[in-house]
């Protein structure tokens, strides 16, 4: 029997965790009406159906936004059995080959979609669900403006001009946003959550670490009053409202600016209407970085049915080749010699 197969039997349901970045996508959700560009379920879908010769539903923990990444997405679906060209029943996939079938299947969307780990988990787990927790990671460069950002940054920073009071935005988001409140100030206009309550259970701003601020010249040869400053905006809560992080970041930023003050945000969460918030921050600098679950087999990460996409080497010398035989058995040849623009053409 290949090594990369399961015993037969029931139903299997298995756990991805996985990265992407969000600029590829239209988000998380796949819609009912043309997108121009795929949403994340409906490319882990099409990867995972092709497999299987038949439709896998995939559920996802949480709804990102169109051009919010990602760092550890978790995401469950159950494959019911497998069968050959001829209708006959096969062993059931194990996570070693789940993990890789589905990043070579990701075609063009390889180098912004990639699945990290795989596990079977138990028929009761629901990625969504069952999440005890969800911690987003919002990134501004204060003090800056957007002609002399470095280009590497562009893509995941919010740029504003101004200096932010990062103590001051650390007491706004204390007094006003932290703790069980009624959030519906700071929610899309096309949420469609019946409650608008969450609990927020903590904000941490503080500032980010980058080598451009010692190597980029538009960094490096100002002293420290005209230096940008790199700021991460992390927030953690059970569950979110839609577009609720960036519509609070973006008051938070106006508080750093002394456009608002901690007092004037309580008000404006009181009030509960959208209007008295500041506008929605941009998605892009917005990344999901972990879910958690409370139940330890959902979080254990060193389960002896998931592979690490890291002990896996996937440097340029490497050409991945999958072959699928008659009896649908997936092989997988590691073959360092091949060019791998080969794999890259294909």
């Amino acid at each position: 029997m290949n090594k990369l197969l399961c015993n037969s039997g029931k139903s299997k349901r298995y756990k991805i965790i996985f990265e992407y970045v969000g600029s590829a996508f239209s988000g998380w959700q796949k819609q009912n009406y043309p997108m121009a560009k795929p949403s994340i379920q409906e490319v882990i879908e099409q990867a995972l159906s092709f497999t299987q010769r038949k439709f896998i539903p995939v559920y996802g923990s949480s709804r990102t936004d169109s051009g919010v990444s990602a760092f550890a997405q978790v995401a469950h679906f159950n494959i019911d059995g497998r069968v050959n060209k001829k209708g006959e029943p096969v062993d059931h996939l194990s996570p070693e080959s789940i993990t890789l079938l589905l990043n070579h299947n990701f075609k063009e969307y390889a180098d912004y979609l990639r699945v990290i780990k795989t596990e079977v988990v138990d028929e009761t787990f629901h990625s969504r669900h069952n999440a005890s927790s969800r911690v987003y990671l919002y990134k501004v460069l204060g003090n800056a403006t957007l002609r002399k950002t470095p280009l590497s940054m562009k893509s995941n920073v919010w740029v504003v001009n101004s200096p932010l009071d990062i103590d001051a935005m650390n007491d706004a988001a204390q007094k006003a946003f932290v703790g069980r409140h009624d959030f519906n100030s700071f929610r899309s206009a096309f949420c469609q959550s019946p409650s608008t309550v969450r609990t927020i259970d903590y904000i941490k701003i503080f500032e980010l670490k980058n080598e451009m601020f010692d190597y980029h010249p538009t960094f490096s040869e100002l002293d420290d009053r005209g230096r940008s400053q790199y700021i991460g905006i992390e927030i953690k809560a059970k569950s979110f409202l839609q577009q609720q992080v960036r519509i609070m970041v973006s008051c938070l930023v106006d508080v750093g600016k002394g456009k608002l003050t901690t007092e004037q945000l309580i008000e404006i969460r009181d009030k509960k209407d959208r209007q008295y918030a500041s506008a929605t921050g941009p998605a892009f600098p917005l990344t999901l970085v972990k879910v958690n679950y409370d139940k330890d087999e959902y979080n254990n990460s060193n389960n002896i049915n998931s592979i690490n996409n890291d002990n896996i080497n996937n440097d340029n010398d490497v050409n991945n080749n999958f072959i699928v035989d008659d009896n649908n058995d997936v092989k997988v040849d590691l073959d360092l010699d091949q060019d791998q623009d080969q794999y890259n053409n294909k």
